[in-house]
């Protein structure tokens, strides 16, 4: 991915080809080249006439690579506008496939609730979410995957989200779904799992150096803090803040709300060892 602030055509290229010389130069030593023939490139543009640039860039193909609006690495989508649109209808994807290969038996009565709400968290809610804890959703994100759990969780009720009283049809919230099922909605699961997570690059700073390297700009800029408006610090505000209950939330809630990246990155430096 090139972020880019103002660059022509050429500067680009130049960039894209000094960059590919920087990692050749990193992972020679270990016996380790890159084939950049098939190579793909994504412009997250900013700035002033960044469209106007962009249009430019596209029209020269930066030397023949493929500028494209989203691509694949690793199994994920990553996109020009940095929005998980297109990695969120894939998972919604495999979540349906994996509630119709096993439909049969979630809606199957005979099966004690406990049993299929078990097989539907691993089966269906766990492929839903895997991995989305280094995601930033969006409230749109949110709120399609939290229909779609609430929908396939009234079909596990078998009928139950649903009554009539004399001839009147009243059926359950998706709130009184979620709490009948035990199961977090989406925005809140994946705010668990990422605190757990943060919590383990904590106290194991080491598992976490690509992250910390995307997340603080370079490998060694542990004490770089970077703006509020990066959406991964938004998002680790949004998700300290509700550590509210938790004892002693008063000694850290100014640091939270200034610069949460400034409070996570002291806690690693704190566990690290001297």
């Amino acid at each position: 991915t090139i972020i880019t602030h103002g660059l022509t055509a050429t500067e680009t290229q130049l960039h894209i080809d000094s960059t590919n010389a920087t990692l050749s130069q990193l992972i020679d030593p270990i016996g380790v080249a890159q084939n950049i023939s098939k190579q793909e490139v994504i412009l997250c543009m900013h700035g002033p006439k960044s469209r106007e640039i962009e249009r430019e860039i596209r029209r020269t193909s930066l030397g023949g690579k493929q500028v494209l609006n989203h691509l694949k690495y690793l199994g994920i989508y990553s996109s020009d506008t940095g929005n998980s649109t297109r990695e969120i209808k894939a998972r919604l994807s495999a979540a349906w496939a994996g509630w119709f290969n096993f439909s049969r038996m979630f809606t199957d009565d005979s099966i004690p609730f406990q049993i299929r709400r078990l097989l539907f968290i691993n089966i269906v809610y766990n492929t839903l979410l895997s991995g989305l804890e280094a995601f930033t959703p969006s409230p749109v994100d949110y709120d399609r995957l939290t229909s779609f759990l609430c929908g396939r969780l009234r079909s596990l009720m078998l009928g139950k989200a649903h009554t009539k009283i004399q001839d009147k049809h009243t059926s359950m919230t998706n709130l009184q779904v979620l709490r009948h099922c035990s199961v977090l909605p989406t925005h809140l699961e994946l705010a668990v799992r990422r605190m757990k997570w943060l919590s383990t690059l904590v106290s194991r700073p080491s598992t976490g150096g690509s992250l910390l390297a995307a997340w603080f700009g370079d490998h060694s800029a542990y004490w770089k803090f970077p703006h509020m408006s990066l959406p991964w610090n938004v998002q680790l505000k949004e998700d300290l803040l509700l550590a509210k209950c938790v004892e002693g939330w008063t000694d850290i809630s100014p640091l939270v709300e200034q610069d949460p990246s400034a409070l996570f990155l002291s806690l690693i430096h704190i566990s690290e060892p001297t």
